[in-house]
């Protein structure tokens, strides 16, 4: 891939066209397959996950070639993979959720081969490497469209092994589950209300509101630290999509901070004015914005509204989104 740069900080990525290559059947799907044989403009289509992904357009006839029947699924509203569904999700698993981002951003319908593909290939996606299913999961969650995608990743099978615990929520039907699956679909669409509106909203927010339920109350075993408490709960619910450790330290600081955050509201405002000053603090008032759904919690989120409205412009300021202001730590990110 190379980056050719114009005037006024245009940016064109250029890719060289390359060729199918053949994996057989005993290759597990930890990694992509090679990709480095040399192609022509058709067997580079052919390569594509999806048909509608899979079109050129040639600037100077002003046509789009279709190789792979790209054009007439976009006119029918289909997702459908290039090739043979179960082969090519073996080659790469991930596409499955490509193919979920996809349908539910559109609104298209996942034709029936490739939905009983993913339905018989899902458990595939546990042998990928996490890093990976973290940034596609991520990217799900951040579409916009997160409250179609999920519902789509449980009828399909997949949600199961990439977070369990908002498998249950969508799979149980008791009166209690059904309760969770409401306060998430509200959760949902304020996540999708905030990107829409061009907001973006830190990973660790994300991940923390869609199972907020399970920080709720947390109850430390005898000798135990709260801070050691959300740690292994965090590690439980986040342990199959591989949230890197930048983000786990994140979330467990912004989940003691919204603790407090309720507690401190009935302090007086001097102490209250404290917590200001702490790293994180937007994000934790930014979760509280996402799950409150009763009326403790509304008059909590309106007490630090009002506190970050009346507070010196110095201590308003955002820190860059998703970043605690730890100067001990390096820029990158860790897995």
């Amino acid at each position: 891939m190379n980056q050719v740069y114009f005037r006024g900080g245009k940016i064109v990525e250029v890719a060289t066209f390359r060729a199918q290559t053949e994996i057989s059947e005993d290759d597990q799907p930890k990694m992509l397959a090679p990709d480095n044989t040399y192609g022509n403009e058709e067997s580079d289509a052919l390569r594509r996950d999806l048909t509608i992904n899979g079109l050129f357009y040639d600037p100077n006839s002003y046509a789009v070639i279709d190789y792979v029947g790209g054009m007439s699924d976009l006119e029918n509203q289909i997702i459908r993979v290039i090739g043979e569904p179960d082969k090519r999700f073996r080659e790469d698993p991930v596409r499955m959720i490509r193919s979920v981002r996809h349908a539910a951003r559109t609104s298209f319908k996942i034709e029936p081969v490739t939905k009983d593909s993913i339905i018989k290939n899902a458990e595939l996606i546990t042998k990928v490497v996490k890093a990976r299913v973290y940034e596609e999961f991520t990217r799900e969650i951040r579409s916009g469209y997160s409250r179609h995608a999920l519902p789509m990743l449980e009828e399909l099978g997949l949600l199961k092994f990439l977070m369990p615990e908002l498998s249950r929520i969508y799979s149980q039907k008791s009166e209690s589950q059904s309760e969770l699956h409401k306060l998430l679909e509200n959760t949902l669409e304020r996540i999708d209300s905030s990107h829409k509106q061009g907001s973006e909203i830190p990973v660790s927010v994300a991940f923390l509101a869609l199972c907020i339920d399970s920080f709720a109350a947390i109850r430390p075993e005898t000798g135990e630290r709260s801070g050691d408490r959300i740690k292994k709960i965090i590690n439980h619910l986040y342990s199959e999509i591989g949230v890197t450790r930048r983000d786990r330290e994140d979330m467990e600081s912004i989940i003691l901070l919204c603790h407090q955050l309720f507690k401190s509201s009935a302090l007086p405002l001097e102490k209250s004015k404290m917590l200001l000053r702490k790293p994180l603090i937007k994000e934790a008032i930014l979760l509280l914005e996402l799950t409150s759904n009763n009326e403790f919690g509304d008059q909590a989120l309106k007490f630090w509204r009002e506190m970050i409205d009346s507070a010196p412009p110095r201590a308003r300021e955002h820190r860059p989104v998703g970043r605690g202001n730890r100067g001990r730590r390096g820029g990158g990110r860790r897995q």
